[in-house]
């Protein structure tokens, strides 16, 4: 990142590289905790998701300090250094426990072609519509708050900030709905939280985003607590979210953008709802674990 020149560099480095990485090496860290915990699994992976927040509030930080002081070129050298060194103390972790880790030894032989099976059932097909709507308005929101902020006025150094609180937030919803996974089920804490982050969006981001500060603030905080939930889980929602919020936000302005995200959050809600509905539980009685 430190020599990209051109704009294809960029999207080498930090789209594909950076990409193909940052999924491989999360997706295995996630998946050994899952594997090592059996009981209090979602308190175990939310406790290890919380730590991609403390980057979030860091890393902002850190870059809006550096930039005026070293410029672009060292300030990317610094945050690569310390990837480096985070990458090597988690790989480390993971050595020391790997053999700790059960292994799935009676597979057998599968085909390598992928099956669409699957979607002949209605729960995982409304629950993969669940994912992909609420990582589409969360991939939009957390990569555009900045630009929206700067759009509509405020300042860069607010834009900074705003990513900080939304990351510092995002640390306790992650812990707090793996918790409650473990307590009230996973689907009933999917259904509580895109909920609530629905209806963060709708009270706070839609009317007041583009023309109070404190508004913007209190969505940020609040919204980062609800979606941080849904972190646990990639998508290609994640490759159109921003581009295509990007273009709306230049062609139909801040409000249409956010009545966007709205809508994908409140059908993802609706997604996870029906889901739970077809493994078995009672639209609205959230005290029957699902």
């Amino acid at each position: 990142m430190a020599e990209c020149t051109h704009y294809w560099h960029f999207m080498l480095c930090l789209g594909v590289l950076g990409g193909v990485g940052g999924a491989v090496a999360s997706t295995l860290a996630i998946s050994a905790a899952g594997k090592l915990f059996v009981e209090r699994r979602g308190t175990a992976i939310g406790f290890a998701l919380a730590g991609a927040s403390v980057g979030g509030v860091a890393i902002p930080l850190l870059l809006n300090a550096t930039f005026p002081r070293v410029g672009w070129a060292w300030s990317m050298r610094i945050l690569g250094f310390i990837i480096l060194v985070l990458n090597l103390i988690g790989s480390l972790c993971l050595v020391l426990v790997s053999d700790q880790v059960p292994l799935n030894t009676d597979l057998g032989i599968r085909p390598a072609a992928p099956s669409l099976e699957a979607f002949g059932s209605g729960t995982f097909c409304f629950t993969t519509v669940g994912f992909a709507l609420i990582e589409l308005a969360m991939f939009g929101i957390n990569g555009l708050l900045p630009t929206f902020a700067v759009s509509v006025g405020f300042s860069l150094q607010t834009a900074y900030v705003l990513l900080s609180v939304l990351a510092g937030s995002s640390f306790f919803g992650r812990i707090v709905a793996g918790v409650a996974a473990d307590y009230i089920g996973s689907f009933n804490a999917l259904v509580i939280m895109s909920t609530f982050s629905a209806v963060v969006t709708a009270a706070l981001y839609v009317p007041f985003g583009d023309t109070s500060p404190k508004a913007l603030f209190a969505f940020a905080s609040l919204w980062g607590f609800g979606s941080g939930t849904m972190l646990s889980v990639t998508s290609i929602s994640a490759l159109i979210a921003i581009p295509a919020g990007g273009e709306m936000l230049d062609r139909f302005g801040p409000r249409a953008t956010a009545g966007f995200f709205l809508a994908t959050a409140i059908g993802s809600s609706i997604s996870f709802t029906l889901a739970r509905w077809r493994l078995g539980g009672e639209f609205w009685n959230l005290t029957q674990a699902v």
